[in-house]
């Protein structure tokens, strides 16, 4: 100001649903709502002394293709050798594009993965039991960078498992009043 009059500024959005605007210490603001876009007409005011000079500009918030966003997924600890099971994996996209899923078992002696459509399965092997972790990805169809990874850990449990005979025991045939020994042989 020529005056050297205080200056304050003051701006407004003319479309606060795209975005909002703000003035500090001299500097403006603009902070986009989210996923929103389109164009808006910012208004800025400088005034001093009681007279204002105004100017307008136009934003022109672009669309973006944002990145599909995975549901939380969580898995109970199960028994060693429990049954295969199902997880419904969902996720959401701003844009609804079509998306794909994966999955990853981080030991596959422990437990593995398959994902058909939309629908994780565990299945288990055979006497194992420990920590696992499965990392689960969702990933647009049209565009593979963009994507969200889940890791999710669960135990598999120890279960105490019957021996098993090692040693065969067949039918024989014997005289009364005569002892016979076997042998006996099992593994746990």
């Amino acid at each position: 100001d020529v005056d050297n009059d205080s200056i304050s500024y003051d701006a407004k959005s003319y479309n606060i649903n795209l975005i909002n605007v703000s003035v500090t210490d001299g500097n403006v603001t603009l902070t986009p709502v989210l996923h929103a876009n389109g164009i808006v007409t910012i208004e800025v005011n400088a005034t001093a002394n009681g007279k204002t000079d105004t100017k307008t500009f136009d934003v022109n918030i672009t669309a973006i293709d944002d990145t599909p966003v995975l549901d939380t997924i969580s898995i109970a600890n199960q028994n060693e050798e429990f049954s295969d099971f199902n997880i419904t994996l969902s996720s959401s996209d701003i844009e609804n594009d079509s998306v794909t899923y994966s999955a990853e078992s981080n030991d596959t002696s422990k437990v593995i993965v398959e994902v058909n459509g939309a629908t994780l399965t565990l299945k288990s092997v055979e006497n194992a039991y420990g920590r696992v972790s499965i990392d689960i990805n969702v990933s647009q169809e049209n565009n593979s960078s963009l994507f969200d990874t889940q890791t999710v850990s669960f135990d598999i449990i120890n279960v105490n498992d019957a021996p098993t005979f090692v040693t065969d025991l067949l039918d024989f045939t014997t005289n009364e009043d005569t002892n016979h020994t076997n042998a006996l042989s099992a593994t746990d």
